[in-house]
């Protein structure tokens, strides 16, 4: 079985550093600090253990941007989302974690229309 690592790219960084700033005086925002560092966990044991979605919904700007092929969904608490790609590289897998988004973040990413 292959190792496992996790790379953040900008957007997800940047997400972490904002979540990170608020976590001291939100709740909120450590509940989903938390689930990261479990979600990322879990990806190290399992790296496909997101939901797939389907390459009809992969966001444009994620496959110019990324060159993605692959695309796995993970949950996070407060209706929050993780995506991320797989890539081997050698001996090992890598997981691309593309972004970190709440949910009206999501809805316009993905072209979800509010109702």
């Amino acid at each position: 079985m292959k190792k496992v690592r996790v790379f953040l790219y900008p957007n997800a960084r940047e997400a972490c550093e904002k979540l990170k700033e608020k976590a001291p005086n939100s709740k909120i925002e450590r509940s989903i600090l938390n689930g990261l560092k479990n979600k990322f966990e879990l990806i190290k044991a399992d790296a496909e253990c997101g939901n797939k979605v389907k390459r009809r919904r992969y966001p444009d700007s994620y496959v110019r941007e990324y060159g993605i092929t692959n695309l796995y969904r993970l949950e996070l608490p407060d209706f929050w989302r993780m995506f991320y790609s797989l890539s081997n590289e050698g001996d090992w897998v890598v997981a691309y974690v593309i972004d970190i988004m709440d949910h009206n973040e999501y809805n316009r990413v993905f072209g979800r229309k509010k109702r």
